[in-house]
């Protein structure tokens, strides 16, 4: 693994860096690229009582990435570029790509990545998906479960990056370890600490041909939009979880989670 050279893109809030930092120190990463969000959420004025909803939910998501990945590994790095929206994708970054002899990205929480990357990179994009494919692709996949009352589909889903929204072969998934007390940002912050845990050797083993990726069919489920995000839909999630369905899911977890199968390896 030392003469292959892995890039990471990923976003700018804290828990992209804690996950650049913990993966510098276990892959050769030779370039990470923080990336600026595009908070959707931001431009769409939800009327005076919803944007006080959807300020709050937020706020409260990045209070509660402190609890979870604050304290992070020193970084691995030398190579930094903070990038603007899709700035991804234009030739001067993909120049740095060739000029730090990149053999791997690894993305999360990033821009689409485009057609010209993906062909450059043929099955070497390497993507953090937060949700359980096929049964939530697309944006906020950990919270919409939450919203539809099934906490079996939260999980995460390490793939390889196609055009299709996270309907890449699967190296594998993880469902976090959840308590009866946890909240709607516990429970995705959980998610994402238990996915870096597993992705360096899921990885390893990937690129070492131990592991064979898993195609399915990503026809069913459901693609979520980040226009799809409403107060309605941010008042149920937290209602759900003031109403106890958590609990009710961890009390029958084992029988409901075998409804939505998910792809697991072994990382040994």
């Amino acid at each position: 693994m030392e003469n292959i050279n892995f890039g990471i893109i990923t976003g700018d809030e804290l828990r992209h860096k804690y996950f650049a930092h913990t993966l510098s120190n276990e892959l050769n990463i030779k370039l990470i690229a923080y990336e600026k969000k595009a908070n959707v959420h931001e431009q769409i004025n939800f009327g005076v009582y919803g944007n006080e909803i959807v300020k709050n939910h937020f706020k409260s998501r990045e209070e509660n990435e402190f609890i979870y990945f604050d304290k992070k590994p020193e970084l691995c790095c030398s190579n930094v570029y903070k990038l603007n929206t899709n700035e991804v994708n234009e030739v001067n970054f993909i120049e740095k790509l060739f000029v730090n002899k990149i053999d791997y990205l690894i993305i999360f929480g990033s821009s689409l990545i485009s057609k010209e990357i993906l062909s450059k990179y043929p099955n070497k994009v390497i993507n953090l998906h937060l949700g359980l494919s096929p049964y939530y692709r697309g944006s906020g996949t950990l919270f919409w479960p939450i919203v539809d009352n099934r906490f079996e589909c939260i999980g995460s889903t390490i793939h390889l990056a196609v055009e299709k929204i996270d309907a890449g072969a699967i190296l594998g998934q993880v469902r976090p370890v959840l308590k009866e007390n946890d909240g709607i940002h516990d429970i995705g912050n959980k998610t994402i600490r238990k996915s870096i845990e597993i992705m360096p050797k899921l990885i390893e083993n990937y690129v070492n041909r131990k592991l064979i990726v898993k195609n399915i069919d990503h026809s069913d489920g459901k693609l979520c939009l980040r226009k799809d995000l409403s107060v309605e839909s941010i008042e149920k999630a937290y209602l759900n979880i003031k109403n106890g369905l958590l609990k009710k899911y961890l009390l029958n977890k084992d029988l409901k989670d075998s409804y939505y199968p998910i792809i697991t390896q072994s990382i040994e």
